[in-house]
C-alpha cells in the first residue's frame, strides 16, 4: 500500500486569537492512506502566549470523515473504521493513563513527571467536524521551558490526532477555527501534503491569492473537471475523486446544482496541493460562500439568485438560487464554471457537467 510521509509547518500571526495575538506555530505531521483508510496524522500546536481557560479549536474536514464518538473515546468495536482496540481511543492519555476531563486547569492536569504535552479533549460534532478543548497554559510557561515545573526542557505543546478516514485518494484538506471568550480566530484552510511549506502570515497567503491577472491570462482555471447527477465520483484531469456531496436536480427549477467547494477547488487547484488552498471562505451568519482566486471574488448566498462578482451584483441566469443541502453549499453549475473562466459543457445522455 502506498503511504506518503507528510510534514507541514505553518507560522501564523494573529490579532484576535485564543493565544492573545501572538505568533504561534502549527505543525501538521503524519501519513495519509488511500480512500477508506484511517489517517495516521497529528496536529501539533506550539503556543507562545497564554492559552485561556475554555479555549478550543474546531476542525472541519473537507474530504475526510470523522470516526464515531465511541471510536474516538475508545469504546468502539472492531467493525468500525479507526478502531485501535478496546480502551484505546484518540483522547489525550498522560502519566498513568490520565485522561483529561476538559475542565481541570494546567496545574491540576499536568504531572510532576518530565512531560511537555498538554491535555486536550476531542468531541465529535458531526461527520465532518470535531471540537478540541484545550487545557489552559499560563503565560509564565507558554513559549518557555517547563523545567521549573516538571523538569522538562521542552516547551508545552498540544499533539492532537486526527480521528478521520480519507474519502478519496490524496491529501487531507481541512479548515481550522478557534474561539474563546466570544472572540473568534480563523486559522484558515490547510492541506496535508508532501514537502515543506512555510508561510509567514495569513496576510501573506491572502496577498498571494489576490494577485492581479495579466491581460494575457484569459482564464482562471487549468483543470478538467467532470461531475454527474447523483454520483459521488468527480473526475479531475482523468483521475476519479470521491466527493461527499453529489450533484442533483433542483426541485422546482429542474436545474443542475453542484457542490461549490469541491468543484471550485478542483477547477482552481486540481487537488494537486500546489495551487491555492485558501480560495473559499464561509460566513455562517449570512450563509454566504466566497471564492477568492487570482484577483476575482465570487460570492453565492443560500436562497439568493444573485451572485456578487468583484463587488457587483450579477443575476444568475434563469433566476436559479444557490442552496444548502446536507450541510454543503450547492450552486448552478454553469454560473460557477463560467465565472471561474472555464468552458462549460453538458452531456445530456450521462447527465454530466464538464468543465475545461
Amino acid at each position: 500500500m502506498k503511504r506518503l510521509f507528510l510534514t507541514l509547518a505553518i507560522i501564523l500571526t494573529m490579532s484576535t486569537a485564543v493565544y492573545a495575538g501572538s505568533r504561534n506555530t502549527i505543525k501538521e505531521t503524519g501519513t495519509v492512506k488511500t480512500a477508506g483508510q484511517a489517517v495516521s496524522a497529528s496536529l501539533i500546536i506550539e503556543p507562545n502566549n497564554e492559552v485561556a481557560t475554555g479555549a478550543y479549536i474546531e476542525i472541519e474536514f473537507e474530504n475526510a470523515a470523522v470516526f464515531s464518538a465511541n471510536v474516538i473515546n475508545g469504546t468502539g468495536n472492531s467493525e468500525e473504521i479507526g478502531y485501535n482496540g478496546r480502551g484505546t481511543g484518540y483522547q489525550y492519555k498522560g502519566y498513568k493513563n490520565y485522561k483529561w476531563n476538559g475542565k481541570d486547569g494546567f496545574y491540576d492536569a499536568m504531572t510532576d513527571r518530565i512531560i511537555s504535552q498538554v491535555p486536550y479533549k476531542i468531541t465529535r460534532l458531526d461527520n465532518y467536524n470535531i471540537r478540541v478543548d484545550l487545557c489552559n497554559i499560563p503565560s509564565e510557561y507558554a513559549d518557555r521551558s517547563l523545567a521549573k515545573f516538571n523538569n522538562s526542557a521542552d516547551e508545552p505543546y498540544y499533539s492532537i490526532p486526527l480521528p478521520v478516514y480519507v474519502k478519496e485518494n490524496g491529501p487531507v484538506r481541512l479548515k481550522i477555527t478557534g474561539k474563546t471568550n466570544d472572540r473568534s480566530l480563523s486559522y484558515g484552510n490547510y492541506i496535508f501534503n508532501e514537502g515543506n511549506i512555510n508561510t509567514e502570515t495569513t496576510e501573506a497567503v491572502t496577498k498571494e491569492n489576490t494577485t492581479e491577472i495579466t491581460t494575457e491570462e484569459k482564464t482562471l482555471v487549468y483543470n478538467k473537471v467532470e461531475v454527474s447527477i447523483g454520483s459521488p465520483v468527480m473526475t479531475v484531469n482523468g483521475i476519479k475523486q470521491i466527493i461527499d456531496a453529489a450533484p442533483y436536480i433542483q426541485a422546482g427549477t429542474g436545474s443542475t446544482l453542484i457542490p461549490l467547494r469541491a468543484v471550485s477547488i478542483a477547477l482552481a487547484d486540481g487537488y494537486s496541493g500546489n495551487g491555492s488552498v485558501n480560495i473559499i471562505s464561509w460566513d455562517g451568519d449570512t450563509k454566504t460562500a466566497v471564492i477568492n482566486y487570482r484577483g476575482k471574488s465570487i460570492s453565492f448566498k443560500a436562497g439568493s439568485d444573485v451572485m456578487i462578482v468583484n463587488g457587483d451584483e450579477k443575476l444568475i441566469e434563469g433566476g436559479i438560487c444557490a442552496e444548502i443541502s446536507n450541510g454543503r453549499m450547492f450552486v448552478p453549475f454553469r454560473a460557477l464554471g463560467e465565472e471561474l473562466g472555464a468552458e462549460v459543457n453538458w452531456i445530456g445522455e450521462t447527465k454530466t457537467a464538464v468543465f475545461n
